[in-house]
């Protein structure tokens, strides 16, 4: 996970999108792991340790359909399963 999260840092760090300049399927693609993941283990993907990742989950959010499908308690968006995390787990 880490080695994963680590190179899209890297990338996003080059530009705003994980196509470059142009957001992409790339980007829509992987919102919807980081954003369960969050949802899921959320010590895992610390915004403190992937500021980038969290600048780009920001900017993806605040696009129109986007904030719709991840509208919490949806069809899209059920919500978080409880005990689903591993905090405490290092």
């Amino acid at each position: 996970m880490h080695h994963c999260m680590g190179h899209m840092e890297e990338v996003l760090d080059t530009g705003p999108w994980l196509a470059g300049k142009e957001y992409s399927l790339a980007d829509i693609h992987m919102l919807s792991i980081v954003h369960r993941f969050r949802e899921l283990y959320p010590e895992l993907l610390d915004p403190r340790n992937y500021p980038i990742i969290t600048d780009w989950q920001t900017r993806m959010m605040a696009r129109p359909a986007v904030a719709w499908v991840y509208s919490t308690d949806t069809e899209e968006v059920p919500a978080r399963p409880a005990g689903k995390s591993i905090s405490g787990l290092g």
